[in-house]
């Protein structure tokens, strides 16, 4: 089997599996929120223990409702219609 036959097969697997148009799905804020959250937790592997303590220190609530927030704020962009708007 060769690149493009593997290629071919896992976009036809994605477009029976995924969202219609899901080439596109860049533009949903609910994709960019997840791709900024995936950034946003390999910076936070990364950083020193010490480091986190004081973020989570300056943030003021406990790491378990920062999870919650997170969590919320992803379900909400999720199921929010993005949709353009119609002018008229």
């Amino acid at each position: 089997m060769n690149f493009e036959a593997i290629k071919l097969a896992i976009l036809e697997w994605i477009d029976k599996q995924a969202i219609p148009d899901w080439g596109q799905a860049w533009k949903l804020l609910s994709v960019k929120y997840n791709a900024a959250l995936v950034a946003l937790g390999g910076i936070w592997i990364a950083l020193p223990d010490d480091a986190k303590g004081q973020i989570l220190t300056a943030i003021g609530v406990p790491t378990a409702w920062v999870v919650v927030a997170i969590g919320v704020v992803g379900f909400v962009l999720r199921m929010k219609s993005q949709q353009p708007k119609d002018p008229g």
